[in-house]
């Protein structure tokens, strides 16, 4: 059996409100570990300042099954990654939807675990099986409990599209106005227009 690779990007701009990433990071880690199939997965190690420039290089050497990007998210679809200042720089959903048309061949799923994410992932679901967006604001602890949901489901063997519904009911657990916040596009599923 081949391990899925995840790899976990995040960007905390310093002129943004500052989020709990390393807190997910370490759900996320927590959950692959406990997971009774936790060999077929491989957590790789995190990104967590992310310049617009590394996602390509990432990409490109780590060569993920997996990508979970977490950071923030603009009202206009867009995510915030970091300049090299740190401060926030907002990169447009047709811009990553174009790059991950070159890396379809090993990555199956995305998730961006972000606010306002949805636009992006219907553009990257062009390209990717699975997407998951944030079709409005999501606060941290919905947002954690949504990863913690999704990889406790994936290191059990489960399906991406059964570790997504349950990620989205753990959200709402916690959060009952954010139950239907995380949305997953899937192949063979028509996107809204």
């Amino acid at each position: 059996m081949n391990k899925r690779n995840i790899l976990f990007l995040a960007a905390e701009p310093v002129d943004e409100v500052r989020l709990r990433l390393g807190k997910e990071f370490s759900e996320i880690e927590t959950s692959v570990r406990g997971g009774s199939q936790r060999d077929a997965l491989e957590l790789l190690l995190p990104n967590m300042a992310l310049r617009s420039r590394d996602i390509l290089r990432l990409l490109t050497e780590r060569r993920p099954n997996v990508v979970h990007f977490s950071g923030h998210g603009t009202d206009t679809g867009s995510l915030c990654f970091e300049d090299e200042q740190g401060n926030a720089l907002v990169v447009l959903p047709q811009a990553l939807a174009d790059m991950f048309r070159f890396y379809a061949d090993h990555v199956e799923c995305v998730i961006l675990n972000a606010c306002y994410s949805e636009a992006q992932a219907i553009a990257i679901h062009e390209h990717i099986p699975y997407v998951v967006g944030m079709n409005k604001s999501i606060s941290d602890e919905a947002a954690i409990a949504f990863s913690i949901g999704f990889y406790q489901e994936l290191a059990a063997s489960n399906s991406i599209e059964r570790a997504c519904d349950i990620g989205r009911i753990a959200a709402g657990l916690v959060s009952a106005s954010e139950y239907n916040t995380p949305i997953i596009h899937k192949r063979g599923t028509p996107t809204p227009t």
